[in-house]
């Protein structure tokens, strides 16, 4: 089981239990961030790359601990 928590400039969800086995575009589908490509996402400090979504955590090597950020790219930046 893995803790994960995470959020982007507006919002933030978490802590919340998941199983290990679950994909980063589930988790972040079910708390209804954006996984549209407009928004870098890092897992514990590690930018994640577009097939990193649907990875599983275990995949990806997440201990007990998870933490998605995001930055939004805004059109005028």
């Amino acid at each position: 089981m893995v803790k994960v928590s995470g959020g982007n400039n507006v919002r933030r969800f978490g802590p919340v239990i998941k199983a290990d086995n679950v994909t980063v575009r589930s988790i972040l589908q079910e708390n209804e961030m954006d996984d549209s490509g407009r928004t870098v996402w890092a897992l514990n400090g590690a930018t994640l790359a577009a097939s990193d979504f649907d990875c599983t955590l275990a995949q990806l090597g997440v201990g007990s601990i998870a933490t998605l950020r995001a930055v939004t790219k805004a059109d005028n930046a």
